[in-house]
């Protein structure tokens, strides 16, 4: 036995060794695992995203990926949106707070009226969960989730080369990127380039930024496309290609120093090529156009109605006035006349009672509504209000305190009806007529609308109440009729409901209308799921009480809170000014037309993302790098960027190139002053 002693020692010795070893082995591991755990877990996303400077949220549920070791790794798909510089701050504050932006990624542009282009960004977020992982799980889970956490690490030393990468593939003067989609080891790009010299210089920036990843993936941008040169007429001459027409009208009548009234709906968009200069050109562009076009007090009118004479207003001054607008809203241009002589104004507009809320841009892109391109010089206010209503074939009628556009036979018979005994004023913006017709009736009466609704504008002084309805009818085209049960407003033939059953929806705190009298003033407010005539002492469902309510505002205060003003608005408020081309990135404006003259002169319409023209001349600045125009020939245009980054050209040309989407040149448009 004592022979064999030594040989069992150095035997269990052998099998001890290995042990220890594994045991050290084991130790390094949750070592390594318990560092990497402290320096990656995650905050929690909510949190992050509550303080971000773009819009996101989650696209579906948190993707619970795998749970090693007892630690949890997951990704969550969100999506972002916002302009470039909020999309980068919120990808960063997720980076910082230990949520990994990382593939798939795609990025899309949304359309706006803005300057500053909308972004949408769908991409993953990988994060690791506060929370201990089991130090007794075997080697094998361990080195998983080290491996795991160490990919995570290395991913996230490179988020800095990623936000790098999207900003310069977003933010480019001379590429437009439509689309960026990233998975499965490819990048791929699609969009367009003013030329080919960008998009080379484009494309190299671009695999510069990816090689900085940390897995750098392959970049494919074979839809990244340059434009087809267009053929062109030679010689002088306006060549257009899908250029708005009332833009081109109101230049035409610019160019030509005559005056062009222009009211209707929308004109198709004008392609080819047209000789002549000033009133030539106008004349042109007018016999092209299937437009009703005559020459009145000379004075180029167009318009849906033209008769024999132009009627005369009864209220207007023949005070001098200068006006130079395009594609604005009808009401705008007769309260601006109005302003002018300091009267009140009524306008209705119609619009179909049934139906959810409308957002902005659809709003202002309805093709029933109709839009006036003016260009006056110096023109008495009383000609052009005739002119105005002679467009139309309608008349106008009122008094000192208040002016509206009614029908030819004069305004409508109204039966005696139990109206408000007390003088009024009126101040409405995007008000339902029901419901301003139903503020003129004593409290309680009973009234029903047939058919479709309309929209009224309005400002008036101290009325009657029958006076105020008559014209509230006559500009809307509607009557009041007699029933044994109540009284009907009639607005046009469809069925009968309550007046307010179907009233537009309208957000908590909007202000429609205000009727003022000597008595108690009283406000048209959305408050509870529907349009109510509210007093002083009235409180909304935010808890906001009604204080005062005055000619053209309403005074609100919260229980132990400052008091706050609201005056009547529109739910989409129009504007007239517009922004110029030096706001837009050079590939976001679009070449619609050029104009050369036999003299040399030239001049270039570009046309914004939101639709809105511009005319443009030699020296001109356009475009975010300082873009100075060079030179204008037919069909091109050169630009040079005196303030270029890095990877873009000193100098691009511009060519005529048609909307980027079937029926975007029927969209609303301005005009540039």
């Amino acid at each position: 036995m004592r022979r064999f002693l030594p040989v069992l020692l150095v035997c269990l010795a052998s099998f001890a060794a290995p042990a220890r070893g594994d045991e050290h082995q084991l130790e390094l591991l949750r070592a390594q695992v318990e560092d990497l755990q402290q320096r990656l877990s995650a905050e929690r996303l909510e949190q992050v995203l509550s303080h971000a400077g773009c819009k996101a949220h989650v696209r579906s549920g948190q993707i619970e990926l795998r749970e090693l070791a007892g630690a949890r790794l997951g990704r969550t798909p969100l999506r972002l949106t916002g302009r470039l510089d909020q999309i980068l701050d919120c990808l960063d504050a997720l980076g910082t707070a230990r949520h990994l932006p990382a593939p798939p990624l795609v990025v899309t542009g949304l359309e706006t009226a803005g300057p500053a282009e909308r972004l949408r960004v769908e991409i993953h977020a990988w994060h690791l969960e506060k929370r201990k992982f089991d130090p007794r799980s075997s080697a094998a889970q361990l080195e998983s989730l080290r491996d795991n956490l160490l990919w995570l690490e290395r991913q996230m030393a490179g988020r800095k080369a990623l936000l790098r990468l999207l900003d310069a593939l977003l933010d480019s003067e001379a590429v437009h990127l439509q689309r960026l989609d990233c998975s499965q080891g490819k990048i791929r790009l699609t969009g367009l380039a003013l030329q080919a010299s960008a998009r080379q210089a484009y494309l190299q920036s671009a695999a510069e930024r990816i090689a900085e990843l940390p897995y750098p993936p392959e970049l494919d941008a074979d839809g990244l496309r340059c434009p087809t040169p267009q053929q062109l007429q030679p010689g002088s001459g306006l060549n257009a290609l899908d250029l708005d027409a009332r833009a081109a009208l109101l230049d035409a009548a610019r160019l030509a120093k005559l005056d062009l009234i222009l009211v209707g709906p929308g004109l198709r968009p004008l392609s080819g090529h047209w000789e002549g200069e000033g009133s030539k050109l106008l004349g042109a562009l007018l016999a092209d156009l299937p437009l009703k076009h005559r020459k009145r007090d000379k004075v180029e009118v167009c318009g849906l109605s033209l008769g024999k004479e132009p009627p005369r207003p009864v209220v207007f001054s023949r005070r001098p006035v200068s006006i130079e607008l395009g594609r604005v809203p009808l009401e705008h241009i007769w309260s601006l006349l109005a302003s002018r002589d300091r009267l009140g104004w009524i306008s209705a507009e119609t619009r179909q009672l049934a139906g959810g809320p409308r957002r902005c841009g659809e709003e202002d892109a309805d093709p029933d509504r109709l839009r006036a391109t003016l260009r006056l010089a110096d023109l008495p206010i009383d000609q052009a209000a005739s002119l105005l209503a002679w467009s139309l074939g309608k008349r106008i009628a009122g008094e000192t305190a208040a002016v509206y556009l009614g029908g030819p036979d004069g305004p409508p018979a109204i039966p005696p009806a139990p109206l408000r005994t007390e003088p009024l004023r009126l101040f409405a913006a995007s008000a339902p007529l029901p419901m301003l017709v139903s503020g003129l009736l004593q409290p309680g009466t009973a009234l029903e609308v047939c058919g479709r609704s309309a929209h009224v504008h309005a400002r008036t002084g101290p009325l009657s109440t029958a006076r105020l309805l008559e014209a509230l009818l006559d500009a809307s085209g509607a009557r009041l009729e007699r029933r044994p049960a109540g009284w009907i407003l009639r607005t046009g033939p469809g069925a009968c409901t309550p007046a307010g059953a179907r009233a537009e929806p309208g957000e908590p705190d909007r202000l429609a209308a205000i009727l003022a009298g000597k008595k108690r003033g009283r406000a048209l407010i959305f408050d509870r799921g529907r349009w109510s005539w509210l007093g002083r002492g009235y409180a909304l469902a935010d808890r906001r009480a009604i204080r005062r309510v005055r000619p053209t505002r309403v005074v609100l205060r919260r229980e132990g809170g400052r008091a706050e003003s609201l005056a009547p608005t529109a739910r989409c408020a129009p504007e007239l000014g517009r922004p110029g081309p030096s706001q837009f990135a050079l590939c976001r404006l679009r070449l619609s037309a050029t104009y050369n003259r036999p003299d040399g002169a030239a001049l270039a319409w570009l046309t914004d993302p939101a639709g809105r023209t511009h005319l443009i001349e030699r020296g001109d600045l356009i475009g975010r790098r300082c873009g100075r125009v060079q030179s204008i020939s037919p069909g091109r245009m050169v630009v040079a960027l005196e303030c270029a980054a890095a990877n873009e050209p000193s100098q691009v040309q511009i060519g005529l190139s048609p909307a980027a989407r079937p029926g975007a040149q029927s969209s609303e448009q301005k005009s540039s002053p």
